[in-house]
């Protein structure tokens, strides 16, 4: 019997979702995808994704800072007739303002040497760790936590801009946050609030969570959702602000965090910018790795604040210059723009700049970052595990022929990002093509026998459940976890399964099923289960596929490794034999060893860093050619010695050495 699942499909609403302006001239909003979710059968649901397949599957094997992010709109068209003239000509001005103020600074940039700015670093003042400081947090913190608190109140109060908290996920960066604002806000007339937490859509129930479970007495906004309910919320504001006494200095406002996602906090930035906050804090701060984004240049902009504080538990995915921006985002003024240090080229690279000595400085001054093994000496110890998986004869067929069919676009360097999604699929599992299961779907043992990775995860989970493990099971695909749905239904195992279709407000009773032990495998997709869920219940991690970003992996594995954690936690990674997957994880490894040298014991090597930007800087390289080719010699020679095929031409064995 087929199993039932659930299919999203996404369009444009056509509404136009414009709200009254009132006090703060708000923003024109842009009206909300229309999402249906209909159950589908998964031979059904394969067949209609196929058109969307290579949009779907683009993000999972291209870098993050080569994903162009949505601009935000300038304009919607105006519901009231003779407003939208005037609306037009406010932005014309915001506009010209905006390119004025770009060119003041273009034509006011001081060049300063390497040197210099290293010496103003250095000299920079630390902050006193063992400084004092009062909260109303309801909750003991860890002697780490306690310490985080100090660090963020010294720098608050030597008047310093911002500051990066730079834990290993699972460590409580989100307490600390709110026991910093709670010492703030006794400390003095300023206060703390208002402020934001700008944070993936994700998390922001965890955020509202959080608070009222450590700070009862904090009030706690959530924008969000659609029209309406972001026009109440604007509404409530406005009346809070009306009530205002006179003779009061700052307006009252209806909340004391006002918490938001980064998507919303772009796109009704005209919102936002009216406020002057206390303290803005960005979750996942990696978001603003680029300072040529329009995430970067909107919120270090227009969001005014007092102090900044950056929480990412990965300040380094890809290359050193990331993490440049995360310093420039907290202190432009100690961190300007690499621009600004060489007259005669575009910038210089951050990695000539960050030397050893500059980076224990920074780890003081700007940056905290402590990991489990040194803060959390109580966790129980985990294990990683990589099980290499030798292609099955159909898979090994495939991979040779997807191979065949894209040489000549691949070697011309087009066409690359669609192979290597074809490839993976195939590692993963030869049902993800058209064509290739047997019709009319039925249930059997052909399920897992047909893929390598899908017969190992079997025979896993026959030792592991047995034992009263429970597994969580990671896949960057949800067509894979489609096919993986069928099998556990075919072995009678329960599971419940998190991806992106599922809402927000679901998300939670998710979780509350596997916690109270209604399933024993919990499946999720790497992104959208990676962030926000703690699931200590479980204490083994499968990944049935690496995401190509090593850093997402880490975030999703630490879903189960973090505080509260009481047995030892087993990290499985299925990997293909001699394929591309292989090759993807050497490129993890790498990319991991580049941000553990720079975060880790200060300067990257040269060659590190040369090699981390040359693989990010052309997704159609050598780099990526090579990790289509990885291995396919040995493919070949299985398939031959086995009978499997004919045997390759002269030509086809060329593809290893291209």
């Amino acid at each position: 019997m087929c199993g039932r699942r659930t299919l999203v499909k996404k369009g444009v609403s056509t509404e136009s979702d414009r709200v009254s302006p009132f006090f703060f001239s708000f923003p024109l909003l842009q009206p909300p995808l229309a999402v249906s979710i209909v159950g589908r059968g998964r031979k059904m649901v394969r067949r209609e994704r196929r058109s969307d397949e290579d949009e779907m599957d683009i993000d999972e094997i291209v870098p993050d800072d080569q994903v162009d992010e949505p601009e935000v709109e300038s304009e919607v068209e105006a519901e009231y007739e003779g407003e939208e003239e005037e609306e037009e000509e406010e932005e014309d001005v915001e506009k010209e303002e905006w390119a004025e103020t770009k060119r003041r600074k273009r034509e006011a940039r001081t060049v300063q040497s390497p040197a210099e700015w290293r010496e103003r670093v250095l000299g920079s003042s630390l902050p006193d760790i063992s400084i004092e400081f009062e909260h109303d947090v309801k909750h003991s913190l860890y002697p780490h936590q306690k310490e985080g608190v100090a660090w963020l109140f010294s720098l608050w109060s030597m008047g310093r801009r911002g500051g990066i908290l730079a834990d290993e996920m699972g460590l409580g960066k989100t307490i600390q946050s709110l026991s910093f604002l709670s010492a703030i806000a006794k400390a003095g007339k300023a206060g703390a609030f208002p402020s934001i937490v700008i944070c993936p859509l994700t998390l922001v129930d965890n955020w509202q969570a959080e608070a009222a479970r450590f700070l009862p007495n904090l009030k706690v906004k959530l924008y969000r959702g659609g029209k309406e309910e972001k026009q109440a919320v604007r509404e409530e504001v406005f009346e809070s602000v009306k009530a205002t006494p006179a003779g009061q200095l700052d307006p009252a406002y209806p909340f004391d965090i006002i918490v938001t996602s980064y998507e919303l906090a772009v796109k009704d930035i005209d919102f936002f910018s009216r406020f002057s906050f206390r303290c803005a804090i960005l979750d996942e701060a990696q978001r603003v790795k680029n300072t040529a984004s329009v995430t970067f240049l909107t919120l270090h902009n227009l969001i005014r604040r007092s102090f900044s504080l950056l929480l990412t538990g990965t300040p380094i995915q890809n290359t050193v210059d990331e993490f440049w921006s995360l310093l420039h985002f907290v202190d432009d003024a100690l961190f300007p723009p690499l621009s600004s240090f060489d007259a005669d080229t575009p910038s210089v690279p951050a990695s000539s700049l960050l030397t050893s000595e500059v980076m224990e400085h920074i780890q003081r001054s700007v940056m905290m970052r402590r990991t489990k093994k040194g803060a959390m000496k109580s966790l129980p110890p985990k294990l990683e595990v990589v099980m290499r998986c030798p292609l099955k004869a159909g898979q090994r067929k495939l991979y040779i022929d997807i191979l065949s069919k894209n040489k000549g676009d691949v070697l011309k360097g087009a066409n690359i990002s669609n192979t290597l999604v074809q490839l993976r699929k195939c590692c993963n599992h030869p049902y993800l093509f058209d064509g290739v299961e047997p019709e009319p779907f039925c249930e059997g043992d052909h399920l897992f026998e047909a893929s390598a990775k899908s017969d190992a995860l079997v025979r896993l989970l026959s030792v592991l459940l047995p034992a009263r493990h429970r597994v969580l099971l990671f896949s960057t695909m949800t067509q894979s976890l489609d096919i993986i749905q069928d099998i556990l239904e075919y072995k009678g195992i329960s599971y419940v399964r998190l991806d992106g279709s599922v809402r927000g407000d679901d998300r939670g009773s998710v979780v509350r099923a596997f916690d109270e032990d209604s399933a024993s495998v919990f499946l999720l997709s790497t992104r959208a289960g990676g962030l926000g869920l703690n699931l200590v219940s479980a204490d083994t991690v499968i990944f049935f596929d690496s995401d190509w970003n090593p850093q997402v992996d880490l975030q999703a594995e630490e879903r189960a490794y973090r505080i509260g954690q009481k047995k030892p936690v087993l990290v499985i990674r299925l990997c293909a034999k001699y394929t591309v997957d292989e090759a993807i994880l050497q490129r993890a490894v790498r990319k991991l060893s580049l941000a553990e040298t720079v975060i880790g014991t200060g300067q990257p090597t040269s060659t590190s860093a040369q090699a981390s930007a040359g693989e990010e800087g052309e997704g159609e390289g050598t780099s990526i050619r090579s990790m289509l080719s990885f291995g396919l010699s040995t493919v070949v020679r299985q398939a031959e010695e086995r009978g499997e095929g004919e045997e390759s031409s002269e030509e086809e064995r060329g593809w290893e050495g291209g």
